[in-house]
């Protein structure tokens, strides 16, 4: 995936789980709810049951080997809009990221001083810098 989303320039992938997640907005101002996608043929002749979220959780079959999770706040009752695109843009709302990430991937091939400015990051924010490690594709040791 790392070649898909990054396209070789560095980055990170955050790792959490479930638990954490619920726990990191437990205190959020906003309403944060989170679904896994939920990938339709829009050619189909019967669609699956719309709920709050559809049209924000749906995507199309050929993206179905990202098994995507999304986070989202939905602000506004989605019956008053006429239509979903007139939807706000962005929503800001607190998150307690030590809670959320329970470690942090670094992409194959990125640059050692790439590195020290995640490791950096991540000692101001006071994160313990042994949440970092290579990421499991790349195979080699730790060596930052």
């Amino acid at each position: 995936m790392w070649s898909v989303y990054i396209k070789g320039s560095p980055g990170i992938a955050l790792r959490t789980s479930l638990g954490r997640f619920e726990a990191a907005f437990n205190e959020s101002e906003k309403r944060v709810s989170a679904a896994k996608a939920v990938y339709i043929d829009h050619q189909a002749p019967a669609l699956p049951k719309r709920t709050h979220a559809y049209p924000g959780i749906q995507k199309s079959p050929p993206y179905q080997w990202e098994s995507e999770f999304r986070a989202f706040v939905l602000p506004f009752n989605p019956d008053s809009l006429p239509n979903f695109h007139d939807r706000p843009t962005g929503v800001e709302t607190s998150v307690n990221l030590k809670l959320l990430v329970e470690g942090i991937a670094v992409a194959p091939g990125s640059s050692r001083a790439f590195v020290r400015q995640v490791l950096r990051i991540l000692e101001d924010a006071g994160f313990n810098p042994d949440i970092v490690s290579p990421s499991v594709i790349d195979g080699s040791p730790r060596c930052f």
